[in-house]
């Protein structure tokens, strides 16, 4: 009698992981069953974003970095006055920050924007031409030409290309990268743009003003 029981407990606490078993394949196919039903759905969301990832990738433009590199006199870094020497003052590092202001500076910057005509670029401020835009461009200069007949002053167009060009100074100098290159008297022009040959001539022109003032 005793060994009938033990039979009957062993067959009752073998049959409990069987169940569990069980329900973990009957919960699989529950969810196997679920992703063919939906799977049409999984594919039309994987789908969609794929296509938004590469909506965006082609929406972002791509940036070029040109860099031209100037190399200072080292002679004009000296001591001037014993006031320097007896404050402590790097001479050199002053040097060298008075140069890269001098290059990142309004002055120069504007003559840059003036022989390339960036006022009228588009990366730099200037909006993209349209037909309305046009039109309303045709009426004015139009109106100029009257009213300059007339002799009447206009003063609307200049203040106008001011504006553009004050606009494409600013955008330049935000955009301009000018930095040491390490403990040496060379200093680093860079600046990004979409086009690569506009960003080298940019580069270039900065250059080629400053040093044109460093030997006047």
């Amino acid at each position: 009698m005793d060994s009938i029981v033990e039979t009957r407990a062993s067959q009752g606490v073998s049959a409990v992981p069987d169940q569990k078993f069980g329900g973990v394949r009957a919960d699989v196919r529950d969810m196997l069953r679920l992703f063919a039903r939906r799977k049409w759905h999984l594919v039309g969301v994987a789908l969609l974003v794929c296509a938004v990832a590469a909506l965006v990738l082609v929406q972002l433009t791509p940036l070029y970095r040109a860099t031209a590199l100037v190399m200072l006199d080292s002679r004009k870094a000296k001591v001037t006055n014993t006031t320097d020497v007896l404050g402590g003052l790097n001479v050199e590092i002053a040097a060298i920050q008075t140069e890269i202001e001098v290059l990142k500076s309004a002055t120069l910057l504007g003559r840059v924007v003036d022989k390339l005509h960036l006022e009228g670029d588009p990366e730099y401020g200037a909006a993209a031409p349209s037909l309305f835009s046009a039109v309303v461009g045709q009426f004015r200069a139009l109106a100029g030409s009257v009213i300059d007949q007339g002799g009447i002053p206009s003063t609307s167009k200049p203040s106008a290309a001011n504006a553009a060009r004050l606009r494409a100074i600013a955008v330049l100098s935000r955009d301009l990268s000018i930095s040491p290159r390490g403990r040496s008297y060379v200093i680093a022009v860079s600046l990004e743009s979409a086009d690569p040959a506009k960003a080298q001539r940019i580069v270039d022109a900065i250059c080629d003003f400053y040093l044109v003032d460093q030997l006047q």
